[in-house]
């Protein structure tokens, strides 16, 4: 395709950069990304900071190039809201360069923000329609073990594992969209590492001896979250215990097997498309007893922003893997080698310019008043009204909160050195309020309303995030 190269963006649902074996982890949890990684066009990059804790904020600032207080989504109460009619997204840039754009989603990853109606195509992989793939089915039916719950008829039970079906459809429709004499784009998110953490029957003792036991704990973690807090709490200790543990065991199995799931669509890609850039990330992580916190809601420790990001296809941004980055700079990146416009971006060209500071947000003020209503100790801890930035650095963290800044040594998150290291803090906060006056402002006053379709609902119900 000359210079303009098929680029496909696969986001992996809440996986924390600690816990994949490509960076070192004690458990071999993605094998098949440490191979991916050693080939020699492929950059891994140990140090990147999703943009926000919630996939509908995070998702967007990938797909817009704009941090999460400047595109608005999931920066006020209620609904996250949707992509601004007048804000430009990468499906709308690539397609003026020619780019044929895909997307394989659903939930606050398509549909939820409005994202979906930018591609040429969006195709929802969910339980609802699964009847209309009756030769994926068919194939998955032999394959319940390893890519399912074991035999089972219980629709239920297997809605809990669409990684096959994303692949097999994501894989049916690329090879489709390579056939169409243009270059293609497609954002392809997996949601099967989202809770509740119910890997396939073939691992769910792959890292504890008492899988029936852990398979009760990551119900307990999805449906009851708060007792498993308040426990840490009561004990005053927010050391993992034994629930926790049972909880990181099957974490851990679901992550494996996105790993299988990702390096077969992987090379799949590369067989249809040899000279394609691909992108494998998550889109956030996740709180398992950091902090006493349980889920990405409540804080920006790097449990919940510190995620994997490897890039097949560019090897002349490898001069920057130590450095820390971001999703909106590799977009960037990406969009500026095929020439489209990033003039809306807010991210970093990294073949010509590191980045020092990486910039996260949260504001999520319904979680925060359900969490002191329902638990004293978790005063000390949130302000319900408090939008929360943190400026990621080499070696410090400033978390601001409203009258109640955090600054940290890393890696560790627990105590406030603000005090003992006064004119580093000073440099961060300096650097904040700078950010803020430059890029935190917002794009338009409020995001487009919301509408969601009834499948949607019933996608965003079944990852917890509607009643």
């Amino acid at each position: 395709m000359g210079n303009h190269p098929d680029i496909i963006w696969i986001t992996m649902d809440m996986v924390r950069e600690d816990h994949t074996s490509i960076n070192d982890y004690s458990r071999e949890t993605t094998p098949n990304l440490e191979s991916i990684v050693s080939n020699s066009d492929v950059v891994n990059f140990p140090r990147c900071y999703s943009t926000h804790i919630k996939t509908f904020a995070s998702v967007p600032s990938m797909l817009t190039g704009l941090y999460p207080s400047c595109h608005g989504l999931g920066m006020g109460s209620g609904s996250p809201g949707q992509v601004p009619s007048e804000m430009l997204t990468v499906p709308d840039l690539l397609g003026d360069e020619g780019y044929y754009t895909l997307g394989v989603s659903n939930g606050w990853a398509g549909p939820g923000i409005g994202i979906d109606e930018r591609f040429d195509k969006f195709v929802q992989p969910n339980k609802e329609n699964l009847y209309k793939n009756p030769q994926i089915l068919l194939k998955y039916l032999t394959k319940l073990r390893t890519q399912g719950p074991g035999v089972s008829l219980d629709i239920s039970d297997h809605s809990e594992h669409m990684a096959y079906f994303r692949t097999e459809i994501a894989k049916r429709e690329l090879k489709e969209a390579f056939g169409n004499n243009k270059p293609v784009f497609s954002y392809i998110h997996y949601f099967d590492t989202h809770d509740p953490f119910y890997p396939p029957k073939s691992l769910e003792n792959e890292f504890t001896d008492t899988p029936a036991e852990a398979y009760e704990a990551a119900t307990k973690q999805y449906e009851n979250y708060y007792e498993i807090m308040y426990d840490l709490w009561d004990e005053d200790s927010y050391q993992p215990n034994s629930e926790i543990n049972l909880i990181l065991s099957m974490y851990d199995s679901i992550i494996k097997h996105m790993d299988r799931n990702i390096s077969e669509l992987f090379d799949f890609i590369k067989q249809e498309s040899e000279d394609a850039i691909v992108v494998i990330t998550s889109d956030h992580g996740v709180h398992l007893g950091e902090q006493g916190l349980i889920g990405h809601r409540y804080a920006l420790h790097d449990a919940a922003i510190h995620v994997p990001l490897i890039v097949s296809g560019l090897p002349e941004i490898g001069e920057c893997s130590e450095s820390i980055v971001q999703h909106i700079d590799i977009m960037q990146t990406i969009l500026s080698t095929v020439n489209a416009d990033v003039s809306q971006f807010q991210g970093y060209d990294l073949r010509r310019q590191d980045r020092e500071y990486a910039i996260s947000q949260l504001y999520n003020p319904d979680s925060y008043e359900e969490l002191r209503d329902n638990h004293p100790k978790s005063k000390v801890w949130f302000d319900p009204q408090a939008k929360m930035t943190s400026v990621t650095g080499s070696e410090y963290k400033l978390v601001d909160w409203p009258e109640r800044d955090r600054f940290y040594k890393l890696p560790y998150e627990n105590e406030d050195i603000s005090e003992s290291v006064p004119e580093i803090y000073s440099d961060y906060c300096d650097h904040l309020e700078k950010w803020m006056s430059t890029y935190g402002q917002p794009f338009s006053e409020t995001p487009d309303e919301t509408e969601l379709s009834e499948e949607t609902e019933r996608e965003l119900q079944d990852l917890g995030y509607l009643n």
